[in-house]
């Protein structure tokens, strides 16, 4: 991935309430990342990356359903009605964060953004274990990505209220 290329796509501020779903347990250390750092997950590759490239992040939806979806919280097909039920045996909290970020990169023009930051679909969906059902440069649609990714995720997030 080219990160210098970043420099030279279109950039807008992000402000709006994001949600976090977690389990009731971790619900004091909700927004930490500490313990992310090596762990493999949508955005990050964790292990998979050499030690010193390894970073914290931590993750927000869109809109609560979401939240529960990517928590592992709802099962099925969120697209079919009535194809998602709750987990039967999980218990969740959901986060209401008002975020704040002065710049963020909007990458749903391929040309713009994939080939220009010479990246792929897997980086940037995340999608580590169905990459193998499609070449590197499928398009994707409608991801946003704070601007800088590069750096730890508390320096982008500084203005959350």
């Amino acid at each position: 991935m080219n990160l210098a290329a970043c420099a030279r796509l279109p950039r807008t501020p992000e402000t709006g309430v994001w949600f976090r779903a977690i389990p009731p347990s971790y619900s004091s250390t909700a927004l930490s990342s500490t313990h992310t750092k090596g762990s493999r997950s949508r955005f990050n590759a964790g292990p998979l990356l050499p030690g010193l490239a390894q970073f914290e992040i931590i993750y927000f939806a869109g809109d609560s359903q979401t939240a529960l979806f990517e928590f592992g919280a709802m099962l099925g097909n969120a697209h079919t009605p009535g194809g998602a039920i709750s987990h039967p045996a999980m218990n969740t909290l959901i986060l209401h964060i008002h975020i704040t970020l002065s710049e963020v990169f909007d990458l749903t023009d391929p040309v713009s953004a994939q080939m220009l930051l010479q990246t792929t679909a897997q980086e940037l969906t995340g999608d580590w274990d169905g990459y193998q059902s499609r070449s590197a440069m499928t398009t994707i649609n409608r991801p946003r990505w704070n601007c800088s990714y590069a750096a730890p995720w508390r320096g982008t997030c500084r203005d959350w209220d």
